[in-house]
């Protein structure tokens, strides 16, 4: 083995019941194998991939045609990859997660065939490869779920686990306090401290029963077991028989004549791995469209802007920004603080200002939200209920000039025996108003979330917790600062699946709510890098041009018409898309006679972080970053290529 891997290549693989002492890859070039992994079985036919992790008990057979490339990496890289999640067994890789491991171990063979070994490019494949394990989707088995746990402890109690040993010796050994421990046994499937020993006891008992002759009950001691009717009973509960049973018909099935024979990684194995590669070479993945004509009317989402005395905005900030988001024919609420606590002793400036911004809010066509704060969450001070009502007397008065608009208030941080007082003191004034309640981040578990839905009309919370909330979408006002505030071009899982969230919700929430400021764009940034601010401009602005009858909808997907016209709005946001997948054809066969159309697409590129924190596109794996870039194509028919991680807006003009 070299120092971080060996790679070989077998005709009729056979290994006996053995125990795995590293991470061990198994890929089928060709015929079939039978694998046992922890008494489990698995048929693995040419192109599929099984692997074992450190102290699984496994064995193989394989047909006289087959040809196995087994890849044996050290135990400490997978952990410095995998960090504390871990997998308590090995399996077979499911059909949909193998095909970025696939591609990495065909690279790496590729490599070893034309001998040109690059240490660096060797290191890197298999490191990617060790990636994938760790996070790839594995067939069930009850013993054989993703833990997070320390290092540390757990190597504590495999050297001690013969020993009786407590949950207190763990702490004075490890330096880990009690509480920490707890959590984290918790965090495995075995929920506590004896139940986790128990599995590592139970399974270096299943090593001994199945590579050696000697007594059960001599093995069962040895490992810390000193009630033997106990241990027969959680033997059989962990792996469904007992331990005679499973000695006996393991080896019965187990014994064949050992007849493997490695091959020399050599031109005849690059054959054999370029016929692979071309049957898996990237292809296109049709999508037929199939339209239907339905009487539900795209409405995009309402637009609240939040004022921030730290940002310039007048009326030519606010026509740029209702430009490059396409915002027509809609009310814009603007969200500004009532400053209403110094009222009593300047009365007239609170006029002043408070008619100043009224004409700003009634000639730009918005409406006003006063946001109100108070000291206390459950009732307001005495101070503050009189300034409070001042406010709202001079509301009462000043809105007479305005009356087109329409009023609403926002709180936050606030009781719903406050928001009760709150509306209250407000009816005595106005009839029609909108009530906002403000969720703030870590604030869900705080807060009676049924109470305070039923005294308000929208409820605003962050877009990341938009699948946490059972509320109405129509009742749900989104933030999305987490997409505003991040100015970087390099983009991350998270921010894209915020995105795909919010293009998915858009037309059906109650509002969405953005920064003021004089960022937002007009001029289109073709093939340039955008960050995630300058992203959410061209999503918006894509959303808001829908119009019309909605006449195809999926979670990828939303198509209008509108007289002649269809638009559609794709946001392919999935990392999980076949690694020989790169485009999706998107077949819209009911159009049939096309005047014009035209696409404007942003292609989201993959790559990984390297060791010197900079991007390499060559290597793409899940602890990914992603790059998006603004194209403009025009369509001929229609039938359009995608890219498979991509956001498009499609416009189709059909003959009058």
């Amino acid at each position: 083995m070299r120092d971080n891997y060996s790679i070989r290549v077998f005709n009729h693989l056979a290994i006996e019941t053995t125990k795995a002492l590293s991470i061990r890859v198994f890929y089928c070039l060709n015929g079939n194998c039978k694998m046992t992994i922890n008494l489990q079985e698995f048929d693995l036919s040419k192109d599929e991939i099984a692997f074992v992790i450190l102290n699984d008990i496994y064995s193989i057979e394989s047909s006289k045609d087959s040809i196995c490339c087994v890849i044996d990496i050290p135990i400490h890289l997978y952990m410095r990859i995998t960090g504390h999640h871990i997998l308590s067994s090995g399996s077979k890789i499911d059909k949909d997660e193998k095909g970025r491991t696939k591609y990495w171990i065909l690279k790496l063979l590729e490599m070893h065939c034309i001998q040109k070994i690059d240490e660096v490019e060797t290191n890197k494949l298999i490191q990617y490869i060790l990636v994938e394990l760790s996070t790839c989707k594995v067939e069930y088995l009850k013993f054989n779920k993703r833990m997070y746990f320390s290092e540390e402890v757990h190597e504590y109690l495999v050297n001690h686990h013969d020993n009786k040993i407590n949950k207190q010796d763990l702490v004075n050994a490890v330096n880990i306090s009690n509480q920490t421990l707890t959590h984290m046994f918790k965090e495995t499937p075995f929920q506590t401290f004896n139940q986790y020993l128990n599995h590592i006891r139970l399974k270096f008992c299943l090593i001994d029963i199945l590579t050696t002759h000697r007594p059960i009950e001599d093995i069962a001691i040895e490992h810390g077991f000193h009630h033997y009717s106990r241990f027969i009973q959680l033997f059989k509960d962990t792996y469904g028989q007992t331990p005679k049973l499973i000695r006996k018909d393991y080896r019965t099935t187990s014994i064949f004549q050992n007849e493997s024979e490695e091959i020399d990684l050599n031109r005849h194995i690059l054959k054999l791995v370029s016929s692979i590669q071309e049957t898996t070479q990237h292809k296109i993945e049709e999508r037929q469209i199939k339209m239907k004509e339905s009487h539900v009317r795209y409405h995009p989402s309402n637009i609240y802007i939040e004022q921030n005395k730290s940002n310039y905005f007048d009326q030519l900030s606010f026509l740029n920004m209702k430009r490059a988001l396409n915002i027509n024919k809609r009310t814009i609420h603007y969200i500004v603080e009532l400053d209403y606590l110094n009222i009593s002793n300047e009365r007239e400036v609170f006029i002043k200002e408070l008619y100043k911004l009224l004409h700003f809010i009634a000639d730009s066509n918005m409406s006003p939200i006063f946001k109100i704060t108070t000291q206390r969450s459950d009732v307001f001070t005495s101070n503050e209920k009189m300034s409070f009502n001042h406010a709202l007397d001079v509301l009462f008065l000043v809105l007479r000039q305005f009356n087109h608009l329409h009023l609403g208030f926002l709180i936050e941080r606030v009781t719903s025996h406050f928001v009760e007082q709150l509306k209250q003191m407000i009816n005595r004034y106005f009839e029609e108003y909108q009530l906002i309640y403000r969720f703030k981040k870590g604030q869900y578990e705080e807060v009676d979330l049924t109470q305070i839905e039923s005294k308000v009309d929208k409820i605003m919370i962050p877009v990341m917790q938009l699948e946490r909330v059972n509320i109405s979408l129509s009742k749900l006002i989104v933030e999305v600062d987490c997409l505003v505030n991040s100015k970087e071009t390099i983009l991350n899982q998270t921010i894209l699946n915020h995105f795909k969230l919010l293009m998915t919700h858009y037309d059906k929430l109650g509002g969405l709510v953005l920064p003021q400021s004089e960022q937002y764009e007009i001029t289109k940034i073709v093939k340039q890098e955008l960050n995630s601010f300058q992203l959410l401009t061209y999503v918006l602005s894509m959303l808001n041009q829908l119009r019309g009858n909605i006449v195809y909808r999926s979670n990828e997907m939303i198509m209008t018409r509108y007289k002649h016209e269809y638009q559609v709005v794709t946001y392919f946001l999935n990392s999980k898309v076949k690694m020989n997948v790169h485009q999706y054809r998107l077949i819209f066969s009911d159009i049939k006679q096309l005047s014009h159309a035209d696409t404007e697409y942003i292609d989201i590129q993959q790559y990984a972080m390297n060791e010197n924190k900079s991007l390499d596109n060559l290597m793409l794996y899940h602890n990914q970053h992603w790059l998006a870039k603004l194209n403009h194509k025009d369509v001929i028919n229609s039938s359009i290529d995608i890219p498979k991680v991509s956001i498009a807006h499609i416009k189709f003009l059909s003959s009058l």
